[in-house]
């Protein structure tokens, strides 16, 4: 399969707005070369159910949502596709380039040189202020900036104070504040997702990319997204 997707909102609506639709649409990117048996790899099945196909070889009933993050939800799969369509359609912050954000447990070193280590390229620049934890960055170009006066933080920083303040807006606006600690490492995920996708030039691809995924992750049951984390985490004052 293509890249087969819709380009705008309506032609989203036309083309699922029925539960069908969206199965096949699932079951094209989950299997992209064809359908395979996850039980003895057969290659022929026909569909019994709405999202359902049954092995031609050994009759083993898959469903195509098992297995992804679709499984075991209550919604309709036309529900999912619209909130995906819309993740993929939102975003701003012009002059700004790509970001990454996570949670660190804390201000150390060790924690703050592994989260740069992990998301910049090596021989990157890195400007940052002049908390001492950053001193001694290897692999780098490294401009600290000392705050030795009181000015307004984003004359430092601006695109850093530019990105926390849109984060700040979107957690409180659109959440209406009610961001758990325990999940905000799932909430910085989207928010990245959407900011490094804001100036895409087709909103359908990105949706397509999307599904995509959603295909190819393991199920988040309740369960697991409530267990208590065993770290702490900062959060966004």
């Amino acid at each position: 399969m293509g890249e087969d997707y819709p380009h705008t909102l309506m032609e989203l609506e036309r083309r699922f707005h029925e539960e069908r639709a969206c199965a096949e649409y699932l079951a094209k990117l989950r299997w992209p070369t064809g359908w395979v048996c996850p039980r003895c790899e057969g290659r022929e099945s026909w569909r019994v159910r709405r999202n359902r196909w049954r092995c031609g070889q050994c009759r083993y009933e898959v469903s195509v949502t098992a297995g992804t993050l679709f499984q075991d939800s209550h919604l309709p799969l036309t529900t999912w596709f619209r909130a995906m369509w819309y993740v993929a359609a939102q975003a701003n912050g012009k002059g700004i380039g790509r970001i990454r954000l996570r949670c660190i447990p804390d201000l150390t070193r060790a924690s703050l040189h592994g989260f740069i280590a992990q998301t910049i390229e090596p021989g990157s620049t890195v400007r940052t202020d002049g908390l001492p934890a950053y001193r001694e960055l290897s692999g780098y170009a490294h401009e600290h900036q000392v705050q030795r006066r009181q000015p307004k933080g984003e004359h430092l920083l601006p695109r850093v104070h530019r990105v926390v303040s849109l984060l700040k807006r979107w957690l409180l606006g659109t959440h209406q504040g009610a961001v758990g600690h325990d999940h905000l490492d799932a909430y910085l995920d989207e928010f990245t997702f959407r900011f490094n996708r804001r100036t895409s030039a087709s909103r359908g691809k990105v949706f397509y990319r999307l599904v995509q995924q959603a295909v190819q992750v393991d199920p988040a049951p309740f369960p697991t997204l409530v267990k208590p984390q065993s770290i702490g985490v900062g959060g966004v004052k």
